[in-house]
Order: C-alpha cells, then sequence, then structure tokens
C-alpha cells in the first residue's frame, strides 16, 4: 500500500493494469470497467455510445429529466421545445396543454379512427362512418346514410 499526501506529478502514459489508462500527450482516458461516478458530471463536448443498441438507463425512484440551455432538445429528426413536438425549421406541430393536443398542418391516418369509444368512428378501409355506433351512419362503399332519430331540414 501506498500513501501519498501530496501531487503526484506523472510525464509519461498512466497505466494500471491495462485497466485505466490515461495518455500523456493528449489526456485520452480508457477504464477497461465499469465507471462510477456519484457526483455532477460535465462534460464539454458529445457523449458517444459505441455498442449496437446502446441504453441509457435511469434507475432511480423519480423520473428523468432531459433539459437543455438552448430551449430545445433533438432526438434523431424530432424536437422537443417546452411543450412543442415537432422538427428542425418547423418545431410546433404539435403542441401540448392540459387535456388538449393541438396539431398544425394536416392529420394522416392510415388505419381506423375511433374517438371516445365508438363515440364517432371512420373506418379507414371504406370511409364508412358511425356516429354512437348507430345514431348516424353512411356506408363508405354506397353512400347509403341511416339516422336513428329524427331529421329535421330547414
Amino acid at each position: 500500500n501506498t500513501a501519498i499526501s501530496g501531487t503526484l506529478a506523472v510525464t509519461d502514459d498512466f497505466n494500471v493494469n491495462s485497466k485505466f489508462t490515461v495518455t500523456a500527450a493528449s489526456g485520452d482516458t480508457s477504464v477497461a470497467g465499469t465507471l462510477g461516478v456519484t457526483g455532477i458530471s460535465t462534460f464539454a463536448a458529445e457523449v458517444k455510445l459505441a455498442n449496437d443498441n446502446a441504453l441509457v438507463t435511469h434507475t432511480g425512484s423519480t423520473g428523468m429529466k432531459v433539459t437543455s440551455t438552448s430551449g430545445y432538445v433533438d432526438v434523431e429528426s424530432v424536437r422537443f421545445t417546452g411543450l412543442s413536438i415537432g422538427k428542425d425549421g418547423d418545431p410546433n406541430t404539435i403542441l401540448l396543454a392540459n387535456q388538449q393536443v393541438t396539431i398544425t398542418g394536416a392529420l394522416d391516418v392510415t388505419s381506423d379512427v375511433d374517438i371516445g369509444s365508438a363515440k364517432f368512428v371512420v373506418t379507414a378501409s371504406d370511409g364508412s362512418l358511425a356516429i354512437a355506433t348507430n345514431k348516424f351512419t353512411v356506408a363508405g362503399g354506397s353512400g347509403d346514410t341511416l339516422i336513428a332519430g329524427t331529421l329535421g331540414v330547414t
């Protein structure tokens, strides 16, 4: 065992059994095992994950927050800015609010649309429409329309 109470100055590469190395010329550091950090880590450049299917795993008992001092976070080509979701150059395509979602632009749906458990249904395969299951229906193939109540025309 060695105890050093002052500064240890090393002018060449530093190597601990090829498991922890520091290259003197560049400061590049390699760790062969798991790096455990208990305090805050600050990175001035990119964090690169080289493994296929690399994961960032949060194991805390509460949520995880990703924030940016620039005001947005890009994930692949999707941009998150506060309560807005979009893309670079068009960041406000989807706006989230309390029990509300606002979509700016077209909404293309290729499958059935079911709003409120059959209160309003559009069937994608033929364009049929049903309101309150059978109160007002339009058959997509023929256009036949059925109305379960009174039809008032003014």
